[in-house]
């Protein structure tokens, strides 16, 4: 054999070794990207479990008060009322509540889509909800009333 052979099948031995480490390095770093976005999607379901399972035990607490007929399943205004009246602080500490909360109510036309319900009281003002005043929800201040 020559020594211009030689040569060529040493070159060509180093350029398959460096395909090898290029294959296993692409693998490892697709290995990571996907540990990676498992780990972040994984935290995002779990906060929403962790919302979920609060929202349950305040809507349980406020069932308690009374807010909603256990044996009619309808909704009560005047406990609905009586509850807007209290105080922020007291009421959240009341129902265990650690963080801001906002409480609405939700109906349904006869198309279905949803509508924020407007609660009277004895001098004709709506209330569209109860909780923080820090909290909008669909542009209504949280806890306000409507002449």
């Amino acid at each position: 054999m020559s020594l211009k052979g030689c040569i060529m099948k040493k070159n060509s031995k180093k350029g398959q070794a460096w395909s090898i480490d290029l294959i296993i390095g692409l693998l490892v770093f697709v290995l990571i990207l996907v540990i990676f976005y498992t780990l972040i999607g994984g935290e995002k379901e779990s906060k929403v479990r962790e919302f979920t399972g609060k929202a349950d035990v305040v809507a349980e607490r406020l069932f308690e008060e009374g807010l909603v007929d256990p044996v009619t399943g309808e909704f009560n205004d005047e406990k609905f009322l009586e509850l807007a009246e209290e105080d922020y602080e007291g009421l959240k500490e009341r129902l265990g509540i650690v963080g801001d909360f906002c409480l609405f109510i939700e109906g349904k036309t006869f198309d279905g889509r949803p509508y924020i319900k407007f609660i009277l009281d004895d001098t004709s003002e709506g209330w569209t909800s109860i909780g923080s005043s820090d909290l909008d929800i669909s542009d209504f201040q949280c806890g306000e009333k409507w002449p």
